[in-house]
């Protein structure tokens, strides 16, 4: 655990060296060069250029020579980042044309979508994407289209879709860290064959046509944990379960990574030798072995370090020498960032080599302390979780207090029991298909139950601790506090401080909540639904979470082919991911201001996986159908529903939010939209929902003074709202348009936007710019930024 200290630069190399040999200079050569490409490639350069400085100086105090090699190292890293692997596209502009080129990854079918990258002659690689016309094209792709077949296409070159909501999924930067610049929008079908297949083509072909051969003859859910496990493929794993695996913090066990290398090769050796055969014979054979299984598992970056450790580990058996795990860790780490200095951003690579870095920096501090295996199992599972956590926290907002506990056992359970009966089901399948039923049985019944106790943790939302996206300051200062607990641990004498990780976080969490209530900061965010209104308020000093409609996507009706396994939902994916990533742990009130399915759809999305207060609809909301499900859901959720009309007040903390209509019913369900308005950050906000000009001559007729500063346009831009009279009476110096990008409408209308622009109103629309956040402090505005 000394050694941690290290690293966040408390204390001197000095000891590492005399206690670990070289293996301390590859250890500062491995983060000179991580920090470098970080420097280079990343964000927050000042921070990596701080970290590296301060790694020079402290070397420098103590050896000069290492002081020089980390910083050759660094320069290096640079270099190649930015010039000898340089990441551009050949392509300056999008265009339409004629592509040929080689499928590099497994096709994927999605309902009536099929994916799959293509490298063209010249190298660039770009993402296909193709929408299947009908059933009998979609079996005709699934049984001819395969790894390694040169394609054709006629298509249009797109740029990938930027994030457009302040926490969402950057696919853009994804794509662009895997060398990807372009989509190929296909327009017509394209023509596939086998021209040159080489040794790597026909390993992905065999890992498919395994993976397909696994789907076709094994039940769910032992269909997709042999394919998960086996060959590294687990994108036909039910996405509760993913989501169940990911927020329990044991996602990394449907990942062949170290332990799956472990098992296997160590098994393979064994084996090796029980049969006789010399030692030298079954290294060789093991070196052969590790690269052929890396590309029969996908060859993802958890699975190339685990392997290529092995490898360097048999590779210095072979030559009657030694290698300290430190040293090959650092010595993998730097040769996969020479080969592709963008793999430093993949979340699998960075969770797979700091969490494995944290793990054997730690373990002779574990062995020293800890003499039972229970005990260092703990130990283990909590070392971990600390080097995990900023990670996890800073990718998905949540940390499940369940963790540590379903990691003690679902480690030893998936390691030792579901993986050998994942392989063993697998060759008795292609041996002894007769006996399959005595395999397979008993992997089905622990998989159906372990997937039972994983899904109700899950839906405990109460044990889940949400941080939001956390800041650079407290991601530092969440770092420092983690080499403390370290340094403590390792100091104490008592058995209980093996718990001090788990105080941490607590702590941490509490910290970080009591951040907001001291936050003088409000925020109006209207998000990116695409065609539909969805609007979060945050009060200042958490006095009130407000949802102001929740989005909503009316699916058109598909037939059973075209249905894809996890379609978009704006509830799901854009307003509760949103609320995750501000930290919001519970809505004061969801108001939904009319019947529309694209403002009240979310909704479902939302309720019982977050708690909410109050429900607000007018007294023209019809109870029916669908709606009629969705308040039962969540009177089930203990969610209370109000009534409100013209003239009523809502109340949070000192804001006063006044409900302006509906005032009598009008004639069409968008005029009976809910209306507010309030004075937040020193401006008279007005939030109109779909209301249209009937309800805007109505509030014409009842407020003759109403002077609003920053409106949101009604019925996101169509004509039939936000009329010239109501504009130049109302005279707003803003007004925020939400609307789906190319929507089939026209929203918004060019009327719309002329009447504004004729008026000096400044627009900003979501389907352009993305989200629109607004911050508010005291009586002024502090910025406004949107997601672009």
């Amino acid at each position: 655990m000394k050694k941690l200290k290290v690293f966040f630069l408390m204390a001197s190399e000095e000891g590492l060296f005399k206690k670990n040999g070289i293996s301390g200079k590859f250890y500062f050569l491995a983060i000179s060069m991580v920090l470098a490409i970080w420097f280079s490639l990343g964000e927050w350069q000042w921070l990596a250029l701080a970290l590296l400085i301060g790694l020079v100086i402290l070397l420098s105090r103590k050896q000069l020579f290492m002081a020089v090699l980390a910083m050759m190292t660094a320069v290096f890293s640079i270099v190649n980042s930015l010039y000898i692997s340089p990441n551009h596209s050949i392509f300056k502009e999008p265009f339409q044309g004629t592509f040929e080129g080689k499928i590099i990854d497994l096709p994927k079918f999605d309902g009536d979508r099929l994916t799959f990258t293509m490298k063209l002659h010249e190298g660039e690689k770009l993402a296909v994407h193709h929408r299947i016309k009908h059933s009998d094209e979609k079996q005709s792709l699934m049984s001819h289209l395969k790894t390694g077949l040169t394609c054709t296409i006629n298509g249009q070159l797109q740029q990938p879709p930027a994030k457009d909501n302040f926490h969402a999924f950057n696919y853009q930067k994804y794509l662009f860290h895997q060398g990807i610049h372009w989509l190929l929008q296909t327009e017509t079908d394209f023509t596939c064959g086998d021209q040159t297949l080489t040794l790597l083509d026909r390993l992905h072909r065999l890992r498919e046509q395994k993976i397909n051969e696994v789907e076709k003859h094994f039940p769910k859910p032992s269909s997709d944990m042999i394919n998960a496990l086996v060959f590294g493929y687990r994108d036909n794993i039910n996405q509760e379960i993913l989501n169940a695996y990911q927020m329990l913090g044991i996602i990394h066990l449907l990942a062949v990574s170290g332990l799956h290398i472990s098992v296997v090769i160590g098994s393979l050796y064994y084996l090796g030798r029980r049969l006789g055969f010399i030692r030298e014979h079954v290294i060789f054979l093991m070196i052969i072995l590790i690269p052929l299984y890396i590309c029969l598992t996908g060859a993802s970056p958890s699975v190339v370090r685990a392997g290529l450790m092995a490898l360097s580990v048999f590779c210095a058996q072979l030559f009657k020498s030694k290698i300290s795990a430190l040293d090959s860790i650092s010595i993998t780490c730097m040769s996969m960032l020479v080969y592709q200095p963008h793999l430093l951003f993949n979340l699998g690579f960075e969770l797979s080599f700091l969490v494995t870095f944290f793990i054997l920096l730690s373990s002779p501090f574990i062995d020293k302390k800890y003499n039972s295996f229970l005990l260092k199992l703990i130990a283990v599972t909590s070392i971990a979780q600390l080097a995990s956590f900023p990670i996890i926290v800073y990718h998905f907002y949540d940390f499940s207090l369940m963790s540590f506990l379903v990691n003690l056992f679902f480690i030893p359970f998936i390691t030792f029991c579901i993986l050998p009966f994942c392989f063993i089901a697998f060759f008795v399948f292609w041996l002894f298909p007769f006996l399959l039923p005595y395999v397979i049985n008993p992997l089905q019944a622990a998989l159906i139950y372990s997937d039972k106790w994983l899904l109700l943790l899950y839906r405990c939302h109460f044990l889940n601790l949400r941080f939001g996206q956390p800041s650079i300051l407290f991601l530092i200062f969440t770092c420092i506090c983690i080499a403390s607990v370290c340094y403590w641990w390792e100091a104490s004498k008592r058995k209980s401080a093996i718990m001090g990780p788990v105080i941490l976080i607590i702590a941490l969490y509490f910290c970080q909540s009591c951040l907001g209530y001291l936050n003088p900061c409000g925020k109006v965010t209207f998000l990116n639904v695409g065609q539909g209104d969805s609007i979060l308020i945050q009060l200042p000093h958490r006095k009130g979470n407000i949802l102001i409609d929740a989005g909503g996507y009316l699916p058109f009706q598909k037939q059973k082919w075209q249905k894809r396994k996890n379609p978009f939902e704006p509830g799901r994916d854009v307003v509760l991911n949103e609320l995750k990533g501000y930290g919001v742990k519970r809505l004061d009130a969801v108001i939904l201001t009319h019947e529309d399915y694209d403002h009240i759809g979310g909704l479902k999305d939302i309720a019982g996986k977050m708690p909410i207060k109050n429900l607000i609809v007018s007294p023209y909301f019809p109870i029916e159908g669908s709606k009629k499900a969705l308040i039962i859901k969540c009177l089930k959720e203990g969610t209370a529903i109000k009534t409100v009309e013209a003239n009523d007040t809502l109340k949070f903390g000192h804001y006063f939010f006044r409900v302006l209509s509906p005032a009598s019913k009008m004639s069409s369900s968008n005029g009976n939209s809910v209306v507010l308005a309030a004075r937040l950050g020193g401006e008279m906000w007005l939030f109109t929902g779909d209301g249209d000009k009937e309800a805007e001559q109505d509030l014409l007729n009842r407020y003759t003074h109403l002077n609003i500063d920053i409106l949101k346009a009604g019925h996101h831009g169509s004509k039939t709202s936000t009329s010239e009279r109501f504009i130049k009476k109302i005279k707003p110096k803003a007004a925020i348009i939400s609307a789906g990008k190319n929507n089939r409408y026209g929203h918004p209308h060019s009327e719309v936007l002329e009447r504004l622009k004729k008026q000096r109103v400044k627009i900003f629309r979501t389907d352009e710019r993305g989200a629109v956040e607004v911050t508010f402090k005291g009586h002024h505005i502090a910025k406004l930024i949107t997601a672009e």
